[in-house]
């Protein structure tokens, strides 16, 4: 098995429970003219990458639920060769991730992309590949 980047953790913090509770306040100002024009701005500017404005219709819900879903505790019971791949410039899914990962799942290896960030298949796709090659 391959995980790339493979956002499977998940950290309770002070920001993301602010952020949270802002977002769901603002939320009533819905009717507002402009609201997706300064939703949009919020989330660029305050609360920094995130596709969740790319998203449309029932994939939203879908969307919100990966990623608030927090595997980490399953991660032991993974018994299949794993080749966990990581770019070490990922900001979405930080690289103490990708080391707690490999320690989590017993028959794992940790293959770190210099210059990586969490989009490999997009930016860095010819090495993405060989990365894969290089482990079957």
């Amino acid at each position: 098995m391959f995980l790339v980047a493979s956002a499977c953790i998940r950290k309770k913090t002070v920001k993301k429970m602010f952020l949270s509770r802002i977002s769901k306040v603002l939320k009533v100002f819905s009717f507002i003219p402009f609201y997706s024009t300064a939703r949009k701005a919020f989330y660029r500017f305050v609360v920094g990458k995130s596709d969740y404005l790319s998203v449309e219709g029932v994939l939203k819900e879908t969307y919100l639920k990966v990623i608030s879903e927090d595997l980490s505790q399953s991660l032991s019971s993974i018994a299949v060769p794993t080749t966990i791949i990581w770019g070490d410039k990922d900001e979405a899914t930080p690289i103490e991730d990708a080391y707690l990962i490999n320690k989590k799942i017993s028959n794992s290896k940790l293959v770190i992309i210099p210059g990586g960030s969490h989009s490999l298949e997009i930016k860095m796709p010819e090495v993405l590949a060989q990365k894969i090659l290089d482990n079957i």
